[in-house]
């Protein structure tokens, strides 16, 4: 169940899927809790491998940035999702923000002392998450993500 990825968009009447995610952490020192945070990319389109600078733009894309570890089985509201669409398949907008976003972590592998090791430094990291927001005017988003580590998403101690 871990590996089903069902996360999808709907705006009014368009509905669109996320297929992959990726993951990278920051440490303590540079996050803005204090505390060990992962940044989350869902996309769909462009490639499939962990982003770099010059991947190719994917065609949309969700952000959840701050999520702090570690993560307990508990629904959380989170501060919120930022969706890229880039081909305008659901909106317009350059960007849309979450009104809400409720969180649940399903399961996490996540290798902290991993940061700054050699690439891959966490080659079976892994974090499993429920997700279920709202953008408002009847534009939600839910649905189950698979985030692998990337070493380039990672923020450096």
């Amino acid at each position: 169940a871990c590996d089903a990825f069902t996360l999808t968009a709907t705006f009014g009447e368009d509905s669109a899927p996320f297929d992959r995610a990726f993951y990278g952490l920051t440490p303590p020192s540079k996050a803005e809790s204090g505390q060990w945070e992962l940044y989350i990319e869902a996309q769909h389109g462009g490639d499939a491998t962990c982003p770099v600078q010059d991947s190719p733009t994917p065609e949309r894309t969700l952000i959840i940035a701050g999520l702090t570890l570690p993560l307990s089985r508990q629904a959380q509201a989170q501060g919120g999702a930022t969706l890229l669409d880039y081909l305008g398949t659901l909106t317009e907008e350059p960007f849309v923000r979450t009104e809400q976003l409720t969180v649940t972590p399903l399961a996490a592998r996540v290798c902290q002392a991993c940061l700054g090791q050699p690439a891959p430094s966490d080659p079976d990291g892994e974090v499993v998450l429920e997700l279920d927001g709202g953008f408002g005017e009847g534009r939600r988003m839910a649905g189950r993500l698979r985030a692998i580590h990337c070493d380039s998403m990672d923020e450096a101690p």
